[in-house]
């Protein structure tokens, strides 16, 4: 990473990132639900599958899931170093707490200067928009 002033993510960065993770996740859980014949399990699966493409991606190297990697975008502790396994799965499974706010925990980040989400404090993470 520069020495310079990191660059936040925006929340249209962020949802952009959002919506092309969304594409291979309800592809996996189509495919997935078509072995389950009830479909009362479907948000678990959902929600299942989503948790663990967010997080075995944002745990990688790349720091990313591949639409935040396509759109710039990377997950870094508040100190701007690499996240914890802890502080990435802290901040994906609050996601749920900041849909259910009304989605006011992901609002948030168009009111502060860091562009955080309330999950991203939960977390003890940035969202940054790298170059390199």
């Amino acid at each position: 990473m520069n020495a310079q002033k990191p660059q936040y993510a925006s929340l249209w960065q962020r949802l952009l990132a959002h919506n092309i993770d969304l594409v291979p996740v309800i592809i996996l859980w189509y495919i997935s639900a078509s072995f389950i014949p009830s479909s009362k399990w479907d948000v678990l699966l959902f929600g299942s599958i989503y948790l663990a493409y967010t997080i075995s991606f944002e745990m990688s190297t790349w720091k990313a899931t591949p639409g935040k990697k396509w759109t710039k975008l990377q997950i870094v502790q508040a100190d701007q170093k690499s996240p914890s396994w802890s502080s990435i799965i802290l901040r994906n499974v609050s996601k749920l707490l900041s849909v259910l706010l009304l989605f006011g925990g992901i609002i948030m980040i168009q009111f502060n200067h860091k562009k955080r989400a309330l999950h991203d404090y939960v977390g003890g993470t940035l969202v940054l928009f790298v170059e390199d």
